[in-house]
């Protein structure tokens, strides 16, 4: 572990790790993940047709199906892994990082001492799955305080290996947190409502009566303690 970068604890102190994947899943089910926020917005800044799931993926704890080519890139990781650890210096990782926002959640693949490192499997070339996780990235870099990521990708049939080094983009990050936060708020309503319910079973119209159509103006989420274990 190193020092210098915000951890995500269990109750008892432990950092979370995806390797206990109990743990991890509860933690990021009160927070924004590298993997939701590219799922919340669009290229263009508009809200995406994603957050709509995520938000009662958030609620329910469903992670959905695991698909072959997730597999292959649970098998896959700790080879390339290894090999940025012995090139760049960066060290395989899988804890969950936590921004100044204790709800701003990321787990990379790889930290270092002044960078991180996300690997991908994938049937693109570098530049298609660059711009495919280009929100993802930019994120890690948000939570974790990071000026660049190493972005590396390896093709899922040929295991050519190819990567880049990927700069922050501030203004891009800024769109992201406003969009996350947004989101956050309407997190919290929609949990408000299922405990107010009680027992009372909630009709999936009440929840999709819920404004996700954008971010207002200097949103702002409250800040939970939940978030960090």
């Amino acid at each position: 572990m190193i020092e210098g970068y915000r951890y995500v604890r269990t109750p008892a102190g432990d950092v979370v790790s995806s390797r206990n994947r109990v743990a991890w899943l509860r933690a990021r089910l009160w927070g924004v993940t590298a993997t939701d926020a590219r799922r919340l917005v669009t290229t263009s800044g508009r809200v995406s047709k994603q957050r709509r799931r995520l938000l009662e993926a958030k609620l329910t704890g469903w992670e959905g199906p695991r698909l072959p080519q997730f597999e292959h890139g649970i098998r896959r990781e700790a080879v390339i892994a290894a090999w940025v650890h012995q090139r760049f210096g960066i060290a395989p990782s899988s804890l969950l990082c936590a921004g100044r926002d204790p709800r701003h959640l990321a787990t990379p693949d790889g930290i270092g001492e002044h960078s991180i490192a996300e690997i991908k499997t994938s049937v693109e070339d570098l530049d298609g799955a660059a711009r495919t996780y280009a929100d993802q990235l930019q994120w890690q870099l948000h939570v974790t305080g990071c000026d660049r990521v190493l972005f590396v990708v390896e093709h899922r049939d040929t295991l050519r290996r190819d990567f880049r080094w990927v700069e922050r983009d501030e203004e891009r990050i800024e769109l992201l947190r406003t969009h996350a936060n947004a989101f956050l708020n309407e997190l919290d309503r929609a949990r408000a409502l299922l405990v107010a319910a009680g027992d009372r079973p909630v009709d999936r119209r009440e929840l999709r009566d819920l404004d996700l159509s954008g971010p207002p103006e200097n949103a702002q989420a409250r800040s939970m303690g939940a978030a960090a274990g």
